[in-house]
């Protein structure tokens, strides 16, 4: 395939992708997801802990193949992938 056609292909992909934007409400999640993980003594990370927030604001599923992070945040849907 030429770079013409997977421009094409990459442009029509994202036509019909929504992207779910950090706001204040994920933020104000996502901190507080991190600081209950700290209160417990564990971590999983800021970004994970963003992209639970920005799943949970949205109500969204988040696929992901680390489950074992995921599985820390109370009321997350998530699904292995």
């Amino acid at each position: 395939m030429n770079k013409g056609a997977n421009m094409a292909r990459v442009l029509e992909l994202l036509a019909n992708v929504e992207i779910l934007g950090f706001d204040l409400a994920s933020a104000e999640k996502a901190g507080a997801f991190a600081a209950d993980l700290v209160a417990k003594g564990e971590t999983i990370g800021v970004r994970d802990c963003m992209i639970a927030g920005i799943a949970i604001r949205y109500d969204e599923v988040l696929f992901t193949r680390n489950t074992r992070h995921f599985s820390k945040i109370p009321g997350l849907q998530h699904e292995p992938w």
